[in-house]
């Protein structure tokens, strides 16, 4: 009997997050508004059919303008987004490019889906598109000391499991930076200065 009861409450916030909803997008459309979901819901449905499951007579004009599709950060892409951008780049070998790195996925909070980036690397069968995976491992940016570190954490913390991903000899990062701390043009000097009117804090 409580499971029965708790059913319907459940059922009945549902309906009424539904009806809050609606009431939210009638108000929008009275004043002629649209939220960053409304765009990619409404672009969604504009490049899909009828059936919604290919591309609209406007997607295929996109996919005959656009040489390539680009997209970056697609560890943090959506299905929707990514559904989006399949509507607009051709089949097949197609023209899609995309850049990320699954281990920076930070947006799933947003519905970002790292999975979807993690079957274009492996060509797993959740994609039916190929590509060419070329791994950017050579590192301008940190010195050497911080990328042993980097990579020692990840080699022991990552795995199919926990991090989802192997952290290999393909994934470790390439010192290539060869200057020295001393040569930082820029210098960051950190003064700690307590305000006079503040009581001393205590010793312990």
């Amino acid at each position: 009997e409580g499971a029965r009861h708790a059913a319907r409450q459940a059922a009945r916030l549902l309906d009424l997050t539904e009806a809050a909803l609606e009431q939210v997008r009638e108000a929008r459309r009275r004043r002629g508004l649209v939220s960053f979901n409304d765009f990619e819901r409404l672009a969604l449905q504009i490049l899909s059919n009828e059936a919604g499951d290919g591309p609209s007579d406007v997607a295929l004009a996109y996919r005959e303008r656009f040489e390539y599709v680009l997209v970056d950060e697609f560890q943090d892409t959506s299905p929707l987004q990514n559904s989006i951008v399949a509507r607009v780049a051709r089949d097949g070998a197609g023209n899609l490019f995309v850049v990320g790195d699954y281990k920076q996925s930070i947006y799933r909070f947003r519905f970002a889906e790292p999975s979807l980036f993690l079957d274009l690397m492996q060509g797993g069968a959740g994609d039916a598109r190929r590509f060419d995976h070329v791994a950017l491992t050579r590192n301008f940016r940190s010195r050497a000391g911080i990328l042993a570190f980097a990579n020692a954490a990840f080699e022991r913390l990552m795995d199919p499991i926990v991090g989802e991903i192997v952290y290999d000899e393909r994934e470790r990062l390439e010192a290539t930076r060869v200057d020295g701390a001393w040569a930082d043009p820029v210098c960051v000097e950190a003064h700690w200065i307590g305000r006079p009117d503040a009581p001393p804090e205590p010793l312990e």
